[in-house]
């Protein structure tokens, strides 16, 4: 992977997803973050319009208790491309991955360039730091590229102004790393602050309903922002989840992604 070169990532909320951001930053290379949970349709239709060599996935996850076969999406994916396509395996599941040509082990790789370093490639401020693909929800997706100095920029100062996150602090957005909140206010945001970031799989209910309130107690999370879809779903499974933990370390609450309406933020801010 060389500068200018983009980087798909087809991987569940795991450590190694930002890690490998983070990597393509300091590589001069564009990633190119893909949710999950899209269809190998999907993945093909983002890496074909991106101009895709690489792709990062893994053998597979748990979502609420459910094997998924990420591989076998990756692999459908790759069959539709008219083009040649390396591809990293991360053994997630730990069950072993069979790999065929133009496949490489995630771990072989790390073990093979242990001790390793890598100098960091400067880039300019206008040269790309990553593409990202819209949610289609209001007609085609569109690939929207977002530059290095005032993309960093950008997130740094809503993540301070905004947010008030601070470098003491422990803080959590909810959202998936696929999506552009995920990437701004899960990744650059904090990172960029110094701030110590929580990463969380899964989802909210599973395999209890109290689930979030539990990791805010055991982490002692002083921010937390999630959105008010999410909000109106804790609403419904009753205030006993939050009220059976310690959330007394919160100082800060906040909402994205859409407006929340005056209900919705009371019982936020009460619970």
């Amino acid at each position: 992977v060389e500068a200018g070169d983009v980087v798909t990532i087809y991987l569940p909320m795991v450590p190694e997803l930002p890690a490998a951001m983070l990597a393509c930053a300091r590589l001069g290379a564009i990633h190119n973050v893909v949710f999950a949970g899209f269809s190998a349709d999907a993945l093909a239709t983002r890496m074909r319009r991106a101009d895709s060599g690489f792709l990062l996935t893994c053998d597979g996850y748990y979502r609420r208790g459910d094997a998924i076969a990420q591989k076998n999406k990756a692999d459908n994916a790759r069959l539709e491309l008219d083009r040649d396509v390396d591809v990293v395996v991360l053994d997630h599941l730990g069950q072993g991955v069979h790999l065929g040509e133009g496949y490489h082990d995630y771990d072989d790789l790390i073990d093979a360039h242990e001790g390793t370093e890598v100098e960091p490639v400067a880039r300019d401020a206008a040269d790309p730091l990553f593409r990202i693909y819209t949610s289609g929800t209001t007609g085609e997706p569109r690939g929207v590229t977002h530059t290095t100095g005032g993309y960093l920029a950008h997130v740094a100062w809503t993540a301070q102004s905004v947010l008030d996150i601070r470098p003491e602090d422990t803080y959590w957005c909810a959202a998936d790393i696929g999506w552009i909140t995920g990437h701004s206010y899960v990744v650059y945001g904090p990172l960029a602050l110094g701030t110590t970031t929580v990463l969380s799989a899964g989802t909210a209910d599973h395999p209890e309903r109290d689930r979030l309130w539990k990791l805010i107690d055991r982490h002692a999370v002083d921010v937390f922002y999630t959105a008010p879809t999410a909000i109106r779903a804790f609403m419904k499974w009753g205030a006993e989840h939050p009220e059976r933990h310690d959330l007394s370390s919160l100082r800060l609450l906040g909402t994205v992604g859409e407006p929340i309406n005056p209900r919705a933020w009371k019982w936020y801010y009460k619970h």
